[in-house]
């Protein structure tokens, strides 16, 4: 299964040769660097402050500063996941763990072929419905044609009928809602399904401080920072 890996040594160097192209290198008083001496660069973020997203322009960012909040939209190429997977980490680097996602796919003709919602509980558990149409079960596979998550919590599966021909799953699981959104996002596109809309939230998911990332059908990507200093 498809999963992007990032080390910190690459994402930091990436992210410096970006920072001119965003107005964000600025110098520190007296015309030396502010990243002399050993200090970590601040140019590693956006003008807003949100963490820059490696091999995009970053003349080419929207930044946008918001009744409290902060967002950065741009597109990207290759798997729409990938700007998820980026980020994700970055916001539990600042605390916000209370994460939930949600995935939509399109076959070739537009139809809704795949859906994700998960979502973590208030005792950590993660609570997972995963819904597909025209799904024939298989080795490996849930009833719906889905293919089964490795770390179910046992005897927490139910199937049950969707909205039109859609046949859900659900399940739980101890794993983080990253996990679940990178292995199913994976196994929807090795499917033939095209993304419509990624979602991931983390934080307080509205009250604050938080953020979500979104992605579109055209890889156009919007991370914002809610409710953070």
């Amino acid at each position: 299964m498809r999963k992007t890996h990032f080390t910190t040594t690459a994402i930091a160097g990436t992210l410096l040769m970006l920072a001119g192209c965003s107005g964000g290198g600025e110098t520190a008083e007296g015309g030396e660097d502010a990243a002399a001496g050993g200090e970590e660069a601040a140019a590693e973020t956006y003008d807003n402050g949100i963490p820059m997203y490696s091999g995009v322009d970053a003349a080419e960012v929207e930044i946008e500063n918001i009744d409290g909040e902060r967002r950065a939209e741009f597109t990207i190429e290759g798997s729409p996941f990938a700007a998820i997977d980026f980020y994700g980490p970055q916001f539990t680097a600042n605390g916000w763990e209370n994460g939930a996602g949600t995935a939509d796919m399109l076959d070739a003709e537009g139809n809704p072929f795949r859906t994700l919602n998960a979502a973590t509980g208030s005792d950590g558990t993660v609570r997972v419905t995963i819904g597909a149409v025209g799904g024939e079960a298989g080795d490996g596979m849930f009833e719906n044609g889905v293919p089964a998550y490795a770390n179910v919590i046992e005897g927490s599966v139910n199937a049950s009928a969707g909205a039109g021909d859609m046949q859900n799953v659900t399940f739980d699981t101890n794993d983080t809602v990253l996990a679940v959104m990178n292995f199913y996002t994976g196994a929807f596109e090795e499917a033939g399904a095209e993304n419509r809309m990624l979602v991931y939230t983390a934080g307080n998911q509205g009250d604050g401080p938080g953020g979500r990332i979104t992605v579109n059908r055209t890889n156009t990507v919007r991370i914002t920072y809610f409710g953070a200093e």
